[in-house]
């Protein structure tokens, strides 16, 4: 294959492109997970001061997410950007004095490094700026920098905090943060949120979107070729980047108009071969060495224990082992690959490698899990079913990610949101899940069913209670819960220009509704340039990013009149 990547561009008709690893925010998915981190990063930097906290696998978009979020704010945020994370105190100190325009005198003084920050902060506060460190790989970052850096975030004014920091790492960053020497640290994130892969069915998606931008919408790779791209990659952005690239230069190298299995094949193997072979033997030796030895053990321990069917504990133990091994892409036989010929149809065979547990549905629990039920403490399932019973569906479930498995199969999904004010819980507006801590250094679980004057109204299996907003807040973890159901016509954001009869006519009845419409306009079932002004005049007035794209966060507030679940203030006592 040849090795100039620029040639094939006028070879497909593009015009820049469109599988670059470079965080380039233009060509960012708006994943349900991107949407959602998204979200929690700006609720994040709308709060008073404190730590927000992006996390993710190498390679899943933090990095261009934070691009984005940067790009969109507001002419009175000033950005501080620390790349080097490997530093002591007094040197991460000394770059976010660089990238303010602070002036030091004496280097390594962690002091007068803290005292300088704190004048141009107090300078730049009362000319009605904000303050943003930005700290990429904060995996790197020791405990006592940590602890630095949860120093500066004091600093205030007699009203407010001064300073925002945004913590972009890989999960061990989570491992830190969780030490009992950071929990003061811990205890500052106002918000966080953690991406993962793209899901098997967002990318097609993401292959049309990236083509679009880049210049074509002719369908570059056959649904069987993105279909062995997701199992090569895991869904994992910067990998699918970089197959994809590789699969185009091949597809132009033997004069072939589109990328198909055969091709990606190949492509894969060199991709993989140079980039994962030489360890790979020795890590899946070690994995499955780890498995086996955890799965005897677990075999041992579940034997003597009443009540639980042991095939179901060691198939979640196998399960939590080969799910995380998502860095190192799997390449097998192609045996079940033997046709090149592309149907454009994904056959039955082609699967994700990782091998995934079906969630379990209402219907669906197996004996060692209902046993499990039958001996759980009943608060869990009590709220969950709550939940559920709220949007009309019945179901016995032990976790939350169950809940969220039984929802999705019932057209309704999890929404989860930080939650730090009164104000913050009556901006929901209808029931959810909070989890707070109790005396014995858990957690409970409770579905709120109203908030009022007299505080919040909780309920679980036990019973009602009554809880003051303010204990509540106290208690409550950092993120709440609930359950939406899309409306007809939605499977991804709608841009401008782009037709979708069905959310446009209910995009027309939820704007007449809200006021923002007089009369309803003939569009043909395009969404109009027209619409999406009215669309960014909602968004501003309820602080969403006013980009005029009909997503999740515009269609949740949008949809209110529609949603069948019963309002926070709707419930009589």
């Amino acid at each position: 294959m040849t090795s100039d990547s620029n040639v094939y561009l006028d070879y497909f008709g593009l015009r820049l492109k469109p599988f670059l690893i470079t965080p380039d925010p233009a060509f960012i998915y708006p994943s349900r997970g991107h949407q959602q981190a998204l979200a929690h990063l700006r609720y994040g930097l709308g709060r008073e001061g404190g730590f927000v906290l992006l996390t993710g696998e190498v390679g899943t978009g933090k990095t261009t997410l934070c691009r984005l979020l940067m790009e969109e704010l507001p002419d009175t945020f000033r950005l501080a950007y620390i790349l080097n994370t490997k530093l002591d105190s007094a040197g991460v100190l000394s770059g976010i004095c660089k990238e303010l325009g602070v002036a030091v005198e004496i280097q390594g003084d962690v002091n007068g490094l803290v005292s300088a920050i704190y004048d141009n902060l107090l300078c730049a506060h009362s000319s009605g700026k904000h303050t943003v460190v930005v700290i990429e790989e904060a995996q790197n970052l020791s405990p006592d920098v940590l602890e630095t850096l949860r120093l500066l975030t004091n600093l205030e004014t007699s009203s407010t905090k001064l300073l925002h920091i945004l913590l972009i790492g890989q999960p061990e960053l989570l491992d830190t943060l969780a030490q009992p020497g950071l929990r003061q640290l811990n205890q500052r994130v106002v918000s966080r949120s953690h991406l993962g892969p793209l899901d098997k069915k967002d990318l097609p998606l993401y292959f049309r979107r990236r083509l679009k931008i880049a210049g074509t919408e002719r369908p570059l790779f056959t649904d069987r070729a993105i279909a062995l791209i997701y199992r090569k990659t895991g869904g994992i952005p910067r990998l699918v980047n970089l197959l994809a690239e590789h699969c185009l230069m091949g597809a132009y190298a033997l004069g072939k108009p589109q990328v198909t299995t055969a091709i990606a094949r190949q492509a894969a193997r060199e991709i993989f071969a140079t980039l994962q072979q030489p360890a790979t033997r020795k890590t899946r030796l070690g994995v499955l060495a780890t498995a086996l030895v955890v799965m005897s053990i677990a075999a041992l321990f579940f034997a003597f224990l009443p009540g639980l069917h042991v095939l179901t504990g060691i198939r979640e133990i196998r399960d939590a082992i080969f799910v995380g091994d998502i860095a190192t892409p799997k390449t097998p036989a192609d045996s079940s690959e033997v046709v090149d010929a592309d149907s454009g149809q994904m056959p039955p065979q082609v699967q994700s490698d990782m091998p995934v547990a079906a969630p379990p549905g209402p219907q669906s629990v197996v004996a060692g899990e209902q046993a499990m039920i039958e001996q759980a403490p009943s608060v869990l399932p009590g709220a969950y079913q709550l939940m559920l019973k709220e949007w009309g569906v019945d179901g016995v479930v032990v976790s939350e990610k169950h809940l969220c498995a039984v929802a999705e199969e019932n057209n309704l999904r999890c929404i989860f949101r930080p939650v730090q004010t009164r104000s913050d819980l009556m901006a929901i507006d209808r029931p959810m899940l909070v989890r707070l801590f109790n005396n014995s250094d858990g957690m409970d679980i409770y579905y709120v069913r109203a908030v009022n004057p007299d505080g919040l109204l909780l309920a679980n299996s036990e019973g009602e209670r009554r809880l003051p907003v303010e204990d509540a807040l106290q208690q409550m973890d950092t993120s709440v819960l609930w359950l939406w159901r899309p409306p007809e016509g939605y499977t991804e954001p709608l841009h401008p220009g782009e037709t979708n009869p069905e959310l446009v006519a209910g995009l027309i009845r939820w704007l007449t509704a809200s006021g923002e419409l007089e009369e309803a306009p003939v569009t043909g079932g395009v969404y109009s340039e027209y619409l999406a002004e009215k669309v960014r005049a909602f968004q501003a007035a309820n602080n969403l990013h006013a980009d005029g794209i009909l997503g999740e966060q515009t269609l949740i507030l949008l949809t209110a009149s529609d949603r069948a679940a019963s309002r926070l203030n709707d419930v009589e006592d």
